[in-house]
């Protein structure tokens, strides 16, 4: 079935109510920015073989496509400057959203490895653990659970 413009408002409104996907607590932080670099953030999630030029590269997902793109220059510029910034583009099935790609940074490849493969958090760096507390402190007491650390 293919997706329509209704289906990106319902999949919009599922993030609202159901949350962040999982991947944005663990891979987000690779980019060393906090949600709010991003205008009208929605979700981050890692690139899959679908489309081959986003594949193992973090993908943040925000509703500044199309039309709107023209509404946030200024942000948007700071986005095309980031280090990791790789390329972007609207979504196929509704324009006003908008798929930023970074490349993973040398520093957390590692970690990025390890996490991706996900019968392997416990093996991430404690320096990444402090990164994700950095990027997400309104979490400081579950982190270390996440990957499955001692509090």
């Amino acid at each position: 079935m293919e997706k329509t413009n209704n289906d990106s408002r319902i999949y919009e409104l599922w993030l609202k109510l159901k949350g962040q996907n999982p991947s944005t607590f663990l891979f987000f932080p690779m980019l060393d920015v906090s949600i709010e670099f991003f205008p009208e953030y929605l979700d981050c999630f890692v690139g899959d073989e679908e489309r081959p030029d986003t594949f193992g590269k973090i993908i943040v997902f925000t509703r500044t496509g199309g039309h709107l793109m023209r509404d946030y220059l200024i942000p948007h510029q700071r986005i095309w400057l980031h280090p990791q910034y790789d390329l972007g583009y609207d979504d196929p099935y509704c324009p006003v959203y908008h798929n930023w790609v970074f490349t993973i940074p040398d520093k957390w490849k590692k970690d990025f490895e390890l996490i991706h493969d996900k019968d392997q958090l416990e093996n991430v760096s404690q320096e990444y653990v402090n990164q994700v507390k950095k990027i997400f402190p309104e979490f400081l007491d579950s982190i270390d659970s996440w990957f499955y650390r001692e509090d």
